[in-house]
């Protein structure tokens, strides 16, 4: 099972263009805002899916606050669920939430993980029980343990000149990738299936709002 939560500031410089621009691009994307946006968290989802045709369900609509500000047509709450048959993934974007969050969850019969992109922090989630008031006391102290090593690794990549703000890393990873595999002439850093896939699941999702 897979969650992931994109939550992006209405107060954001291009969300608040496209909020005062009738004729804006983005409102021309089949998907309007969302097509710009859902592609990152989506194709997080396809690279675990085993299927080339997953169920998708999709909801979408306007929140209250745009709809006070005059913008009815602007969909920028989204809920999906995408499944096949081993595996299922709950994929949320909203604009209205504080603090943003892009955190994507896994969920499997031996642990869990919580990756938080904003923060840079990976935390494991074990299937071990404990008796009575234990429970209440060790794994608090065990999950601030996780979080005080992630706080102490992303210190020392900053101390080394190893760390970089979460987009501009990936985003220096890939185009890396890419490159290198232009010249060596090796497979590109995301394969094309998944590629694909996660324009067809976008494709799904948006066909479903607009009915």
């Amino acid at each position: 099972m897979m969650w992931f939560s994109s939550r992006k500031r209405l107060q954001s410089g291009w969300l608040v263009t496209c909020v005062g621009n009738s004729g804006h691009w983005i409102r021309t994307l089949p998907g309007s805002l969302l097509q710009n946006i859902i592609s990152h968290g989506i194709s997080k989802i396809a690279e675990f899916l085993t299927t080339d045709s997953p169920s998708v369900i999709a909801h979408g609509f306007t929140s209250t606050f745009l709809k006070t500000i005059g913008q009815p047509d602007i969909i920028d709450e989204a809920r999906v669920i995408i499944s096949d048959q081993g595996s299922t993934a709950y994929f949320t974007f909203s604009s209205q939430i504080r603090p943003s969050l892009h955190q994507f969850r896994l969920y499997g019969p031996a642990a869990s993980l919580l990756i938080d992109d904003d923060h840079q922090i990976v935390i494991k989630t074990d299937d071990k029980e404990y008796k009575s008031y234990l429970r209440y006391f060790i794994p608090p102290f065990l999950y601030a343990k996780q979080y005080a090593d992630n706080a102490i690794g992303n210190f020392r990549k900053f101390v080394t000149s190893e760390f970089h703000l979460p987009f501009d890393a990936g985003l220096k990873t890939l185009i890396e990738a890419f490159y290198a595999s232009i010249c060596n002439s090796t497979p590109p850093p995301i394969p094309y299936r998944d590629i694909l896939l996660t324009a067809k699941i976008m494709d799904d999702i948006f066909a479903q709002m607009k009915t």
